[in-house]
């Protein structure tokens, strides 16, 4: 049996593993080629770099049990407009995920969806085959009293976070916030009153754990959040980019002091604190941190968190989850921990200013987790469960990305694949009638989705006026960028002052054109956004993705029309009755 499976996944390797493989190099190479159209030399490398890469992870992959190329095959022309999935045998991988959770990550320190559109949204994670909600609050949690300063003007409400609560256990979803308590704490850190807790003081990431009040706000923060969850099992404690470790000077003389300068024992050091805090308020749960600051932890570095926290591994990458972790990550696990949880992503992990999610890029690596999982059923360690990250910005500073709403495609496809064990044509046309579409939903990034297929589910309107305007977006980056503004209206030009005016009047024109374009999407974009993000994130997100190009072409404009004066002034001086005549016609 076990012959007649390797034999198999060796074919599937060969016809199938090949093209999924190629297949997004080929998006890759291509989405790369239009971000870098201007700098050829620049274009070359980074495309080059993305073929090595995903070359690299076909020859590493064949070692490995290939989940992926037993589910997915992809056949694709050079644009990857016609991107296909087969029907293939995947019974093997169908009960992988039966019984584990499947966790719905809300990231809400971006855009948070108003508790009208969760009410409408949560079943639909239910139907998908959620299990459970990680919700990570950050400034959106009511914090109160000595903390009050942490909630955000736009937080929600004790009643409302009641009501997202009850309405989780209504669908059978279990709930676990998360809250940082080591890293990524701008949204506390930021605040004047907290500065000086700040590890170095310029950067507002870390937490300096060698002064006692950094551990009085942490439990301070954690008591709030029991408080408002009561019946939760689980509680995410964060801990993952823990950037810049005793870097002061307090926390200097305590790793050389206590730990010997061992930076592994001293980040363990604050972990143990937290999550025995945690379980000491609450003596039947069970605290999960991410993994990303243990993997180059040995055995004996790891058995002081033994049966106190369990670690979540991250991984958001399409390609061969082994290339990511040392060697003798997973073995050192399996001794020390009994349970551990995996993490994928179903948005706001390809770049941190973009608008609309790349279904693609985030259903494969659900493939390869299916791999990862398959593999740890033969271990001693119990998979609990994957949680499937929606990140709304790559950090509590940076802009938004993908909103929830434009993402629920990709969610829906990235559960229905743990659920059913493998991607083909049958699901992908599924999930699209599911959410309302007439066909099936294009997997690919969709710079050239000019008149996107409507759907119909909770937010579809943001979805798709979002798609619009990321079309719209590439069209105006395109112009400015391109041939005509770069040939006859660039800095060299204007400094010499030789025009070809029909030129400039048709920049004026197409600028113009562009400016009622963009104009005609933010309306859509703002009726559509109205009972669904809070109005600051929604001027947010104007500022930032349509204000600047707005302004900018603008600037086209009034370039051209000061242009065209200077011309006309010029023309005059030389034959003030061309002008004249000039007028008359006009």
């Amino acid at each position: 049996m076990l012959i007649r499976r390797y034999r198999y996944a060796m074919r599937c390797f060969n016809n199938r593993c090949l093209r999924i493989l190629l297949g997004l190099t080929i998006t890759s190479a291509f989405y790369l080629a239009y971000q870098l159209i201007s700098d050829v030399n620049g274009a070359n490398k980074l495309i080059g770099a993305t073929i090595n890469t995903h070359l690299d992870s076909i020859k590493n992959t064949k070692s490995s049990k290939l989940i992926p190329a037993k589910s997915l095959s992809v056949h694709a022309d050079n644009n990857m407009e016609n991107t296909k999935f087969d029907d293939v045998e995947c019974k093997a991988q169908e009960s992988l995920m039966r019984n584990k959770h499947k966790l719905v990550h809300l990231d809400l320190k971006g855009s948070p969806p108003s508790l009208k559109y969760l009410k409408e949204i949560i079943p639909y994670f239910a139907k998908w085959g959620a299990t459970g909600l990680l919700i990570e609050y950050e400034d959106t949690f009511p914090y109160k009293d000595q903390l009050s300063v942490l909630a955000a003007k736009h937080a929600y409400k004790p009643s409302e976070i009641n009501e997202i609560l009850a309405l989780a256990e209504s669908h059978k979803l279990q709930v676990i916030p998360l809250i940082q308590t080591y890293g990524h704490m701008e949204f506390v850190l930021k605040h004047q009153q907290f500065i000086h807790l700040r590890e170095i003081p310029l950067y507002p990431m870390v937490i300096n754990p060698c002064i006692n009040e950094s551990m009085k706000l942490i439990k301070e923060m954690i008591n709030q959040i029991f408080i408002l969850h009561p019946n939760i099992s689980y509680i995410h404690i964060g801990c993952d980019e823990v950037y810049n470790i005793a870097n002061s000077e307090i926390c200097q003389q305590q790793l050389h002091n206590e730990f010997k300068g061992d930076i592994i024992q001293f980040f363990l050091n604050h972990v143990v604190k937290v999550a025995s805090y945690a379980r000491a308020k609450k003596s039947d749960i069970k605290v999960i941190i991410w993994d990303d600051m243990i993997r180059e932890a040995s055995v004996d570095h790891l058995r002081v968190i033994q049966g106190l926290v369990e670690p979540m591994v991250w991984n958001y990458r399409w390609f061969n989850h082994k290339q990511l972790y040392p060697s003798d990550m997973w073995r050192n696990y399996a001794a020390v921990f009994d349970n551990i949880w995996g993490a994928s992503c179903f948005k706001g992990s390809t770049d941190s200013n973009r608008i609309v999610t790349p279904i693609i890029n985030q259903v494969v690596p659900h493939m390869y987790w299916l791999n990862v999982i398959s593999e740890l059923e033969e271990s001693t360690l119990n998979f609990r469960g994957l949680a499937l990250t929606g990140w709304s910005r790559y950090d509590h500073m940076a802009v938004q990305c993908e909103m929830l709403p434009v993402a629920i495609p990709a969610l829906a496809m990235c559960l229905r694949t743990l659920e059913i064990g493998c991607f083909t044509d049958n699901l992908h046309s599924e999930v699209s009638t599911d959410l309302g579409f007439s066909q099936p939903i294009r997997l690919e990034y969709m710079e050239h989705e000019n008149n996107p297929i409507q759907g119909k589910f909770p937010g579809s309107n943001v979805y798709e006026s979002v798609v619009q305007l990321n079309s719209l977006l590439f069209r105006c980056k395109q112009f400015l960028n391109g041939q005509y503004v770069a040939g006859w209206l660039n800095p060299a030009k204007l400094k010499s002052k030789e025009f070809n005016v029909l030129r400039i009047e048709q920049i004026s024109q197409k600028a113009e054109k562009f400016i009622e374009e963009i104009t005609e999407v933010e309306k859509k974009i703002r009726s559509s956004m109205a009972d669904i993000i809070p109005q600051v994130h929604i001027d947010e997100f104007i500022d930032t993705y349509i204000k600047a190009i707005h302004d900018e072409l603008k600037n086209v404009v009034k370039t051209c029309e000061d242009v065209k004066a200077e011309e006309m002034k010029r023309l005059h001086n030389s034959d003030p009755l061309v002008v004249a005549g000039m007028a008359g016609n006009h």
